[in-house]
């Protein structure tokens, strides 16, 4: 039996994907100038039958110089946050606080129907079929995490280092489900990336069945070579504060070889309001330039 407020979370998160998207619904009198970002790049991947869109963000000073190879951020959900961490790179990039990075925005679909199914599949590393029957869009199935992660490896990087300038120096990072697998591939795939960006994870997916993955993880394991940043908004509530809080402690108490852990509450902030906060402070923690 579903708790409550588990049940009223998986309503809000839901609500939340058609937010997203609402404005496409709406007519206008006006002629709008539609402003949402196009891909650089639309792959088809064989593995998960699915197409995703990339978006790039280049350092400054990539066209200027054609020696210089720089590591490469992968964001999740592509479609809604490359311009948040376009523009905050942008930013950071003027004040010099940041090293010189790719950024590649992963995109899950171009339309609302697409994204929420896609998303639903690829992020959610455990399948939930109680779940799934009651709330997930038609086509959609949890637990496809494993060959999104495969795609990831074998397709999308690929594809990324051989046109463009990269180094094998990779990170990826994700917000609310997209951080979910974030977490999963911190788990599973330290030899792909060494940085990233957990930003409100919904670990309260399968009754917090991430918790007990890591637990498991670490019966098995003293070395995590990784730098993480982990975070949530104060206000994101009660199946998510309590749960990240508890991810990040139990990491911590691990004392696992190899990891360099960090951590930020952000205060009165929401599931949706703590987006840009976790962007700037995820690349200034994972990307930082010190200054003397």
């Amino acid at each position: 039996m579903k708790s409550p407020s588990l049940i009223k979370n998986i309503k809000y998160f839901t609500l939340i994907f058609f937010i997203f998207y609402s404005h496409i619904g709406f007519s206008q009198n006006e002629k709008i100038i539609d402003r949402k970002p196009k891909p650089d790049h639309v792959i088809s991947s064989k593995i998960t039958k699915k197409d995703y869109q990339l978006y790039i963000s280049f350092p400054n000073q990539y066209f200027q110089n054609d020696s210089i190879h720089y590591p490469v951020l992968y964001n999740l959900d592509g479609e809604l946050a490359f311009q948040v961490f376009h523009g905050t790179r942008i930013a950071l990039d003027m004040a010099k606080e940041i090293e010189d990075v790719i950024i590649v925005g992963v995109g899950s679909g171009t339309d609302k129907e697409s994204w929420i199914i896609n998303r639903w599949t690829d992020y959610l590393p455990f399948e939930d079929k109680v779940i799934d029957s009651l709330y997930a869009p038609e086509g959609a199935k949890s637990g496809g995490a494993h060959f999104f992660l495969e795609s990831l490896k074998k397709e999308i990087i690929p594809f990324v280092e051989k046109n463009y300038r990269t180094t094998k120096k990779r990170g990826i990072s994700g917000n609310s489900s997209g951080a979910l697998f974030v977490s999963y591939c911190l788990f599973n795939a330290t030899d792909i990336f060494d940085k990233f960006g957990i930003n409100s994870p919904s670990l309260w997916w399968k009754e917090n069945e991430m918790l007990r993955y890591e637990e498991s993880f670490a019966e098995s394991n003293n070395v995590l070579n990784a730098k993480v940043f982990i975070s949530v908004g104060s206000l994101e509530g009660e199946t998510m504060v309590p749960q990240i809080t508890k991810f990040y402690y139990d990491i911590k108490s691990r004392n696992y070889k190899g990891l360099d852990l960090n951590w930020q509450v952000f205060q009165n902030e929401t599931h949706s309001s703590v987006l840009p906060a976790s962007i700037s402070r995820m690349l200034r923690t994972l990307y930082g330039v010190k200054h003397n």
